[in-house]
C-alpha cells in the first residue's frame, strides 16, 4: 500500500503580498507585526525580508526599496534573494495592499499548522522512546503541544485600536443588552460576591478545607449553569461519575443519598427519581471522571465540546489531582496548573472555569472582618481572576457560630470589590447548599460590607431538617 506524499501548509502568495504591501505601505507594518514574526513565513527568504522590516522599524528608519536593499546587502542576503529585482517584483505583484491583514492571517495560519505538525512529530518520538519514564513523556509532551498551540506572535494592538475595540463592544451591548449576561451560579450570595454573576473568559478558584462542601457547591452551580441553557463539562478526577450523580439526584429529588445508592425507594419516590433521570438527561451537560488528566486533557476535551456544542464553561475536581509538572514540588506545582487552566483553557478557549482546590489552615489566615489572604508556610501565587473561600460559619460579633452554616468570601477578584461575607445553609439531610438569604441580586453590582449574619442563623433552622 502506497502512502500520499503530504506537503506542509504554506502559503507562498500570501507571503508575497504582505511582503508588497509593506513595501509600498510601510504603515502597515505596524498593523500586523503584533501577529506576525520572521519565522512564520515557509520561505526562509520571506522571512530575511520580513526581518528586516522589524529592524528598520526598531531603528525608526523608513521602509522602502531602497533601504530593504541596503540592509538585505549589510547582512549578504541580497544576492541570495534574486537582487532588488526580486524587491520590485513583491510589489508589482500586489494589487491592493490594503488587505495585508487578511495575507497576514494565511500566513499566521500556514504557520500554526506547521507548529502542530512538528509538535506531532516530537511527541511521536517521546512515545516511542521505551527509555522514559511515562510521566516525563506527558509532561514533554504537553509542553509541546502547549508551545504549538500558544505560538505566533503576540497580537499587539495600539492604544487607538484598544480605544476603538472597547467604544464597539460597550455600544453593541448597550444596543443589544440580551447579548451581554453574566452567567447565574443559582446561588444569590455567590452570584453577589461575583458582581452579578460568573463572566465568560474568567477562572474562579473556590477553596478551603476537606469537608467544608466545595464539591457540593460546584456539583450544585454545575447543574445549575446548564438548567439555565449554558453548555458545561465536569471533570470529576476525584469522584467516580456514580458518585457525584448520586450526590446531584438526592440533592434535585429530596431522596437520600443512601436510597438512591441501594435502590430501595419508595414507589413515589421512584416516581420522583424517574422524573429527575428524564429532566437531567436533557441538560447540556457532559460529566468525565478520568482519574488521570492534566491541563491539556481539559483544553482538548473543553475545546471539543466547545466546537460541538457551545460549552461555555468547565468545573474540576479538583486542581492539585492534576498530573502536569510532575517533579515540580507542591507549591510551583500550584503555580504551573493554576497558569496553564487560566491561560491554556480559560482565557484561550475564552471559557469560564470553576476549580476546587483544598487549603488547610495553614493557608487560610483570617484577617479584618474574617476577609482571608493566601499564605502558608511560603506564599503561593494562584493564577486565577478569582479566589472563593469557604469555611465554616464565621459570626458576627453579637452572634454564635452555627454549625449548619458556611460562610463564603472572595480575598481576591479582578472584576469586582474583594471583601463582605455572604452565608450559605448546609443541608443536614441532602447533600447540597441553600442559599441563606432571599433578595434580588442586581447585576454588576459589587459587594459590600454588611452585617446578615443573624438572619442568616434564623434562616438555617428552616433547612435543619
Amino acid at each position: 500500500m502506497t502512502y500520499p506524499i503530504l506537503e506542509l501548509p504554506r502559503n507562498v502568495e500570501a507571503e508575497e503580498v504582505l511582503l508588497g504591501s509593506v513595501l509600498i505601505d510601510p504603515a502597515i507594518f505596524v498593523e500586523v507585526a503584533g501577529a506576525i514574526k520572521a519565522d512564520d513565513f515557509y520561505t526562509v527568504k520571506h522571512g530575511w525580508v520580513w526581518d528586516v522590516f522589524a529592524a528598520l522599524d526598531r531603528r525608526h528608519d523608513p521602509i522602502d526599496l531602497f533601504t530593504v536593499g541596503q540592509e538585505l546587502a549589510k547582512r549578504g542576503q541580497l544576492v541570495e534573494l534574486g537582487g532588488e529585482a526580486y524587491l520590485t517584483r513583491l510589489v508589482s505583484l500586489t494589487a491592493n495592499p490594503y488587505n495585508a491583514s487578511a495575507y497576514g492571517e494565511r500566513v499566521a495560519e500556514a504557520s500554526g499548522r506547521r507548529a502542530l505538525i512538528r509538535s506531532a512529530s516530537e511527541i511521536a518520538k517521546l512515545a516511542y522512546d521505551n527509555g522514559s519514564d511515562i510521566d516525563t513523556v506527558r509532561e514533554e509532551a504537553h509542553k509541546s503541544l502547549s508551545a504549538a498551540m500558544r505560538g505566533g506572535a503576540a497580537k499587539a494592538a495600539g492604544a487607538g485600536q484598544a480605544a476603538s475595540d472597547l467604544y464597539d463592544l460597550s455600544r453593541r451591548r448597550a444596543d443589544h443588552p440580551e447579548d451581554f449576561r453574566r452567567m447565574s451560579t443559582g446561588f444569590l450570595d455567590v452570584d453577589a460576591l461575583l458582581g452579578g454573576g460568573l463572566r465568560s473568559d474568567y477562572a474562579l478558584m473556590i477553596a478551603g478545607e476537606a469537608g467544608k462542601g466545595k464539591t457540593i457547591l460546584m456539583a450544585q452551580m454545575a447543574v445549575n449553569l446548564a438548567a439555565a441553557g449554558w453548555p458545561g463539562v465536569v471533570f470529576s478526577i476525584e469522584m467516580k461519575r456514580e458518585y457525584l450523580m448520586t450526590r446531584i439526584a438526592s440533592w434535585k429529588t429530596g431522596i437520600e443519598s443512601d436510597a438512591i445508592e441501594s435502590g430501595q425507594m419508595t414507589p413515589e419516590q421512584w416516581k420522583t427519581f424517574t422524573e429527575f433521570s428524564e429532566w437531567f438527561s436533557g441538560l447540556p451537560l457532559w460529566i468525565d471522571d478520568r482519574p488521570r488528566m492534566d491541563t491539556l486533557t481539559v483544553r482538548s476535551v473543553m475545546a471539543e465540546k466547545q466546537a460541538a456544542a457551545g460549552a461555555a464553561w468547565y468545573a474540576l475536581d479538583y486542581m492539585r489531582l492534576l498530573r502536569d509538572a510532575p517533579k515540580a514540588d507542591k507549591n510551583e506545582r500550584d503555580q504551573i496548573i493554576s497558569s496553564g487552566l487560566r491561560q491554556g483553557v480559560c482565557r484561550e478557549l475564552g471559557v469560564t472555569g470553576i476549580i476546587i482546590h483544598t487549603l488547610n489552615k495553614d493557608g487560610m489566615k483570617a484577617s479584618g472582618g474574617g476577609l482571608a489572604r493566601l499564605a502558608g508556610a511560603s506564599e503561593v501565587t494562584y493564577d486565577m481572576d478569582g479566589v472563593m473561600f469557604i469555611d465554616e460559619h464565621i459570626p458576627d460579633d453579637d452572634e454564635q457560630r452555627n454549625p449548619n452554616l458556611r460562610t463564603i468570601y472572595m480575598p481576591k477578584t479582578r472584576f469586582s470589590r474583594s471583601g463582605g461575607l455572604r452565608h450559605l445553609v448546609m443541608d443536614q439531610r441532602l447533600p447540597c447548599l441553600r442559599d441563606a438569604e432571599t433578595r434580588t441580586v442586581v447585576l454588576d453590582t459589587a459587594p459590600s460590607h454588611r452585617k446578615n449574619g443573624r438572619h442568616a442563623a434564623e434562616m438555617a433552622d428552616v433547612y435543619r431538617g
